[in-house]
């Protein structure tokens, strides 16, 4: 679980399980 930021620029990339699609 990343920073919400990071989530938000590169949700692809770094968020692969779909946190930052939230």
């Amino acid at each position: 679980m990343q920073p919400l930021s990071l989530n938000s620029t590169m949700i692809t990339t770094t968020d692969t399980t779909g946190n930052g699609a939230c």
